[in-house]
Parts: structure tokens; sequence; C-alpha cells
């Protein structure tokens, strides 16, 4: 098994309905590539969840996850895509735009 698959494998039962940032389709609205990911494809994959957050908008980034998914940020249970925007507005709003130069 090479390393990427090793990476993109489900997660496990435990885990519940939690996905991960890599599981950048919908059964409503999927997005290529699709698996089984090639090296290639795996971090064409990575870039485009990356390129996501980057925007920091929530309403984009909800997309990348299933409508019924389910977040855990330190004690916060987050559970569908209304409360990812939520809790990634309320987030993103107090956080410091650290890419403005210093002068």
């Amino acid at each position: 098994m090479e390393w990427f698959q090793e990476i993109l494998l489900p997660p496990p039962k435990w885990l519940g309905t939690v996905y991960s940032a890599l599981a950048m389709s919908t059964i409503a609205n999927p997005r290529p590539p699709f698996p089984p990911f090639s090296a290639q494809s795996a971090a064409q994959k990575v870039r485009i969840a990356e390129d996501a957050w980057n925007t920091r908008d929530p309403e984009r980034v909800s997309l990348a996850y299933t409508q019924d998914s389910v977040w855990r940020n330190r004690s916060e249970f987050l559970s569908g895509r209304k409360a990812i925007v939520q809790f990634l507005t309320r987030k993103w709003s107090k956080e410091l735009d650290h890419s403005r130069p210093i002068t």
C-alpha cells in the first residue's frame, strides 16, 4: 500500500459521521477527483481543500462536507453545515489577518 492510500482510507468506525477535510465531495454535489486516488489526484484533492479554506468563506468551506457532518473543536460539538458556517464565521471574525504586512 502506498503512503497516500494509507492517508485516504475511510475514517475508523468509532469516528461516526465525522468527515475529514480530504473528503471534498458531497452526495448532492460531487466534485472530482474521485477515489481511488493516485498520488497526483490525492495532491490535487488536498490543494482543492486548502484553496477552499484559504478563501475564509464559511459557505464555500461548508460545501466540502456532508449536510450531516459532525465536527469537534475543543469542547464544542457542531452538527450540520449551518453550524459549520456559524462556527467558521465566528472563528474567522475573531482571528487577526496574519497575511497583512507589518508596518
